[in-house]
């Protein structure tokens, strides 16, 4: 049985909204369907509760950093590349930052870094 301290805050938060979706089901029912989710969710374990903008800009600054040899991409190439703004692009990055998957350095430009990756 897993402890709570074993629980990664990134899991906390999935079952939190997951439970959030299925509020009106029976615990059985929930129980079998977060199993599903679970095993579907479990190729890409990082990603799990972001909305669609966030995983398609963390794959965007994940396919930019490994073809450029570590360099991110700048944020209004970002912008560019998801359809939106520079600043809505900035604040999908802090998003991502707030939820531990990139790391950035204020003030410093193209400072993006993917958490647990060596650039």
């Amino acid at each position: 049985m897993a402890r709570p301290d074993d629980i990664s805050p990134a899991v906390y938060e999935w079952a939190e909204i997951f439970t959030d979706e299925h509020i009106h089901t029976d615990d059985r029912e929930l129980v079998a369907r977060a199993f599903i989710a679970g095993q579907q969710s479990v190729t890409n374990p990082d990603r799990v509760g972001l909305t669609d903008r966030q995983r398609k800009a963390f794959d965007i600054l994940q396919t930019h950093i490994e073809l450029t040899g570590g360099t991110p991409p700048s944020f209004r190439e970002l912008a560019q590349r998801l359809g939106c703004t520079t600043s809505r692009a900035h604040s999908v990055c802090k998003q991502l930052e707030h939820r531990g998957l990139i790391t950035m350095v204020p003030r410093c430009p193209r400072s993006i870094a993917i958490v647990g990756r060596a650039a």
